[in-house]
């Protein structure tokens, strides 16, 4: 999936909400969110497959090397965090480290 990944690509996340890792404030804003996000009092959906309620978009990292823009090993995912605010990880290393049940990749164009 790395591999596929540009700088604006949009990422979703659908999170377990009992592991999220920044603990009892995180667990409780995932599951607010799945119940905003996805659960219609009238049977529809805002999110028409899944629940994904967490999201980051894909930026290019910090190395100025020829070529690194579009490296997949140098790109990064911007996301909010319930308890760190807006913060940049290494996408190979933040995909690593999920427990989601599900990560989807939304382009932000076709190749």
């Amino acid at each position: 999936m790395v591999e596929k990944c540009q700088p604006g690509d949009v990422i979703l996340f659908d999170r377990r909400c009992e592991c999220c890792a920044s603990g009892f404030p995180a667990a409780l804003a995932c599951l607010l969110g799945k119940t905003i996000l996805c659960d219609e009092e009238d049977g529809t959906r805002s999110v028409e497959r899944g629940s994904y309620e967490h999201c980051g978009i894909v930026v290019p990292g910090l190395s100025d090397a020829p070529g690194a823009q579009h490296d997949p090993s140098n790109l990064c995912l911007l996301e909010a965090t319930s308890g760190s605010g807006i913060v940049c990880r290494p996408l190979l290393t933040r995909l690593e480290m999920s427990r989601s049940r599900s990560v989807m990749l939304l382009p932000l164009s076709c190749p």
